[in-house]
């Protein structure tokens, strides 16, 4: 659940080809602990990690979602 405490910011790096498919997000290092199914706020839409690598986490999202 996002409580309302932004930690870090990133960008958005990459948007899927296809729906429903995967919008990647940057992240800096350091931004602290996240497991894949963690919630990520993302201009106020609660998205779900569902892969994190180095420097970016990706959530799937829908057509609504991009709207």
């Amino acid at each position: 659940m996002f409580a309302g405490i932004v930690s870090a910011t990133g960008e958005v790096v990459a948007l899927p080809d296809r729906l429903p498919g995967a919008i990647e997000i940057s992240h800096p290092r350091g931004w602290g602990a996240l497991a894949v199914g963690d919630s990520v706020a993302v201009n106020g839409c609660c998205l779900t990690a569902v892969r994190i690598g180095e420097d970016r986490v990706a959530a799937e999202v829908i057509p609504e979602t991009l709207r």
